[in-house]
């Protein structure tokens, strides 16, 4: 296919093959060349520059490939139109411009085929005339002269390119540039120090640095009485330019030419004027990004300054009838209000606090998003901006009946005349479930059972037998009257739920199904379908305060808030005789909630054992620690490999037994002889595969209470939730083939009406037994987690490597087929995919090397955050699954003479490299950790980054090792960065892990960390796709 100028504007449309031309007629495109994939280039300058290509296969079709926003997107962008069209074009002629050199071609032509010149050896110096930088005022010019002298080192190529593009070679030359111009070329410059203020004589010039912040030269001050922030100038201004928004400032006896960007003009012709801005602190807030980037406002500029996101009321405006039915969602704030999808500019926010001085709220977009998701979700439909609708008399009875009641919950509704009209002609009929006071089941009168009543009515009491309820929905109606002649609507949904939740719970059902009788730790699963304050949703009473704070001592006053409430929580369960599932995100102290817990049930006089903590090996030290500093006076006894069996005789003697899991299954013999007072597991993820040696042994220890701790409750698939509930709450889910077929076979398809109502369900069903807390819900102080992918290239070799394992890969999986059918490749799929994830690291994991070292393509972007965190005074944390990878990561540090820490499965002293990464003054800013080593258990604060080398498509993996820094204790924002190679298995992966998040938001009612198994589908789809 020949590939023409019309062509490629039919590949990205007008707009971008516009962009294109403008980037090739500024010089903008280096490298051009065309192989036999395609068209390949790098587009832009200095930092902004993108490496993008036109792939073109045998068939015709094409694909784009570019770092940029839209070229991440999957569209075909200006930066890849660009490189194909300079390579048709052939060699750019020189701009025009007055120069009084005679340009060099910048290619030559052969077949077709275009070879871009290198960049030649030594170095260039620039020196621009600044004293005639108020010449640009009046459309005039700027001289500039280039001077080139050889050298080892290889001409800057952004620099280079620019030259060609203006016309300009080898030797000694001048031009004069307009703003435009001069702007283009201080930005290739930025950075450089081969740059001068003067004239054609470079050598007696003033040496000049570029930049575009003005960090170092300015002094902050903040006056609180009228909450200005004042920035002075601290260096004399030599010249300015408001055209060019360039300023230039003496600096010892060099100059600092400092430009801006064209949305900070005004300010910054205003600074450069007087030499003083005075800026009031609510216009600072909102234009922050700007501020920060312009003068350097850091983390300690104003160190009492709090912008907190305000979470407005969200309110649901409502009106229409049968045939369609319009929404908008309105925002309120105590003082104001507004529309979503309305511009307010900077009219509301920031809300400035009345009573605490420098507070200020601010916009929270996030939380807005996703108020107007949860709209769209329950069916209704972009109609306009800011607009929803609903359309069908089918639709809007659905809407109506089932998602109205649910928004309801969380939103403040206003009705228009015409949707009050509809709502009162029709009733809509709900389940409801109350206790039936006074009633003996026909289970037996025993205190463990519980005697319900099931009506199916509305809110004004117009009522529906159960019998008729089942019809309608049986025969596909939602809609009926009443015997008095009520039209009435039926919340199908809602129905169907109880129906196949009094399934779950095995229900007995009496009296036609309008009275049932359930156990009562079953029914906090029903408070659902109760009216609010029926009072029969709680298992187990709550001690009284003084009765709480007299047990807990001092350590209820080192408690937080809400690590009281989970203290309070697990306490009614256990002594309920119940368990539950303590899922609080990592980093929230559940350690020393379940130290809480063990101090109130074993400072009672009821208790009939010990307690019993099972935990990982590498974690029994940290439990006996942190329950000598928090509950000292607890008798404490830590059960190690080595004479563990002369304490036997002994237990009841302690109050708390810490054992690991691998000691449980050995011991087990004796420990079920043992009634313990409560049995605790900590990281129960362990115990996710309920068919393992562990997690069979733990179900046959015998306690009055179980509990599990997890920050992680799903890891691989839904079925890791009923392994532990098997232990905390044997028999209250479903058996697992019922479990499997009704739950996990449902749940695997993501968007389907059937896998929302299965996941509703499950939640329900485990709510009353699984408390789970995030940090940005709990912590107000807990400082900000940002995410970021750190994108990387293959080298040559790696690209080689890979593309040819690849390619045997695929064969090898052809062939396990052919030989045991289809299921049979899977492992050969991991192997493959194994292989493909150590050459995106580096090719020395598959034990190859590279003849000019070039072994992994993510070591230039690893070593450049190196250098950038070392100049930073940051700490990092470095993870990989790969211990290959942490050795090359050490190699690496030693040859720089950098200190670090290191922890693999094979480490001996944990604890030491854990105390001396944290200690105060340490010299390790690093601490390499192997993923399966250091994922559980460790609090590492002192690091404010984390850098994960590979990913994996577990990200319940990956949580766990981010939140090592991110948690209680941490007093700085922490940055984790994934490093990805681009157009390999890692970017599947990344794509892989947000679809599995989508699928698994269930059991808790916010996003948890939760994540399905890989499938064989999915496997292929990153292998043979």
């Amino acid at each position: 296919m020949e590939i023409t100028e019309q062509r490629l504007s039919d590949f990205g449309g007008w707009q971008a093959i516009k962009a294109a031309k403008e980037h090739v007629k500024l010089g903008q495109v280096a490298d051009a060349k065309q192989d036999e994939k395609g068209f390949h280039g790098v587009v832009g300058l200095g930092k902004g520059a993108y490496r993008a290509s036109l792939l073109v296969d045998g068939r015709g079709q094409v694909e784009g490939r570019c770092g940029c926003v839209e070229g991440r997107r999957g569209v075909i962008c200006s930066h890849v139109l660009a490189v194909a069209l300079q390579v048709i074009k052939g060699p750019m002629a020189p701009a025009p411009a007055p120069v009084k050199v005679a340009a060099t071609p910048a290619a030559k032509v052969d077949s077709g085929m275009v070879k871009v010149e290198k960049p030649p050896s030594g170095r260039f110096y620039v020196s621009i005339m600044l004293s005639q930088l108020d010449r640009l005022e009046s459309k005039g010019t700027v001289p500039v002269f280039f001077r080139h002298e050889h050298g080892e080192e290889e001409v800057s190529p952004e620099l280079w390119n620019w030259m060609r593009g203006v016309g300009l070679g080898l030797g000694t030359q001048a031009l004069r540039l307009g703003a435009r111009e001069l702007g283009e070329l201080l930005g290739v410059l930025e950075g450089a120090n081969h740059v001068f203020n003067g004239g054609n004589d470079i050598k007696s010039a003033q040496k000049l640095l570029i930049k575009n912040e003005l960090i170092g030269l300015t002094e902050i001050s903040h006056i609180k009485s009228d909450k200005t922030l004042i920035v002075s100038l601290l260096k004399r201004v030599l010249y300015k330019s408001n055209v060019a928004n360039i300023g230039v400032v003496e600096l010892g006896d060099q100059a600092v030419l400092v430009r801006a960007d064209k949305d900070q003009a005004v300010e910054f012709s205003r600074f450069f004027e007087t030499g003083r801005l005075q800026l009031p602190l609510r216009e600072v807030i909102t234009k922050l990004p700007e501020y920060v980037k312009m003068f350097g406002l850091l983390d300690d500029w104003l160190p009492d300054l709090r912008l907190m996101p305000v979470v407005p009321v969200f309110t649901l405006h409502l009106d229409g009838n049968l045939k369609r039915l319009l929404a908008r969602l309105e925002m309120k704030l105590s003082n104001a209000s507004y529309w979503y999808g309305e511009n307010i500019d900077n009219h509301i926010y920031p809300v400035e606090d009345e009573t605490n001085e420098l507070v200020y709220y601010v916009r929270n977009e996030a939380a807005e998003l996703s108020a107007w998701n949860r709209l769209k979700a329950s069916g209704l439909k972009e109609a306009a901006v800011g607009v929803l609708e609903i359309s069908g008399e089918a639709e809007v009875l659905r809407f109506m009946s089932t998602e109205l009641p649910r928004l309801r919950r969380d939103f403040e509704i206003q009705e228009g005349d015409q949707w009050k009209s509809l709502s009162r002609s029709l009733a809509v009929i709900r389940p409801n479930v109350r206790e039936v006071k006074g009633a003996e089941s026909q289970e037996g009168s025993g205190m463990d059972w519980l005697n319900l009543e099931v009506a199916y009515e509305s809110v004004d009491g117009v009522q529906v037998s159960r019998n008729e309820v089942l019809r309608l929905i049986r025969s596909g109606q939602r809609q009926g009257r009443t015997a008095s002649g009520k039209r009435f609507v039926l919340d199908v949904e809602g129905c169907e739920d109880l129906e196949e939740t009094l399934h779950d719970l095995s229900a007995k059902l009496e009296r036609g199904g309008e009275q049932l009788a359930i156990r009562r730790r079953q029914v906090g699963v029903l408070t659902d379908f109760t009216e609010k304050g029926a009072g029969f949703g709680e298992v187990g009473s709550v001690l009284s305060g003084g009765v709480f704070a007299e047990r807990m001592g001092n350590l209820g006053d080192r408690l937080r808030d809400y690590q009281r409430e989970g203290v309070r929580w697990m306490e009614r369960l256990g002594r309920a005789g119940l368990g539950g599932l303590l899922a609080d995100e990592m980093g929230l102290g559940k350690t020393v909630q379940t130290l809480g817990l063990l101090r109130l049930l074993l400072s009672g006089s009821e208790k009939v054992g010990p307690a019993l903590v099972v935990c990982p090996t590498s974690l029994l030290g940290n439990w006996a620690d942190e329950a000598r500093k928090f509950v000292p006076d607890l008798r404490i006894h830590v059960s190690h490999e080595g004479g563990r069996h002369e304490h036997w005789d002994r237990l009841k003697d302690y109050d708390v037994i810490f054992t690991s899991y691998q000691l449980v299954a050995r011991d087990l013999e004796f420990l079920s002889k043992v009634m313990f007072e409560v049995v605790v597991l900590d990281e129960a993820s362990y115990i996710r595969n309920a068919e393992t040696v562990t997690s069979k042994a733990v179900r046959q220890l015998r306690s009055r209470a179980c509990f599990a701790l997890t920050g992680t409750p799903v890891e691989n698939s839904v079925k890791d939730l009923w392994s532990i509930f098997e232990f905390v709450m044997p028999g209250h889910l479903p058996g697992k083939e019922a479990f499997h077929e009704r739950y996990v076979k449902n749940m695997a398809q993501a968007d389907s009406r059937q896998a929302r109502a299965a996941m509703e369900r499950l939640r329900r069903l485990v709510k009353p037994y699984l408390l789970r807390r995030t940090k940005r819900e709990v912590v107000k102080d807990l400082p900000e987690k940002m995410e970021q992918v750190v994108w990387c290239d293959l080298t040559p070799m790696q690209r080689e490597v890979y593309t040819r394992i690849l390619e045997e890969g695929r064969e090898e999986i052809r062939q396990a087929r052919k030989k045991a059918g289809k299921g049979s490749a899977r492992m050969t799929m991991f192997t493959v995919l194994l292989r493909l994830r150590q050459i995106c690291n580096d090719v020395r994991l598959v034990g190859l090397k590279s003849e000019d070292g070039a072994t992994g393509g993510k070591w230039d972007r690893f070593d450049e955050m190196l250098q950038e965190l070392i100049e930073g005074d940051h700490r990092a944390l470095v993870f990989s699954q790969f211990v290959g990878m942490l050795k090359l990561v050490r190699e690496r540090l030693d040859k720089g003479g950098i200190e670090y820490c290191y922890l693999d499965g094979s480490t001996r002293d944990r604890a030491g490299q854990v105390a001396e990464f944290q200690s105060e003054g340490s010299r390790k800013r690093f601490f390499l950790i192997s993923l399966k080593a250091g994922g559980y258990g460790l609090n590492l604060t002192a690091a404010d980054h984390v850098l994960l080398m590979d990913p994996w498509w577990n990200p319940a993996v990956e949580a766990q090792a981010i939140d090592r820094a991110h948690r209680i204790g941490q007093g700085r924002p922490v940055t984790a960065e994934r490093f990805v190679m681009r157009g390999t298995v890692e970017e599947k992966i990344l794509a892989l892990q947000a679809k599995k998040r989508a699928v698994m938001d269930m059991a808790m009612e916010e996003d948890a960390t939760v994540m399905a198994g890989v499938s064989d589908e999915e496997l292929e789809a990153m292998l043979m796709g």
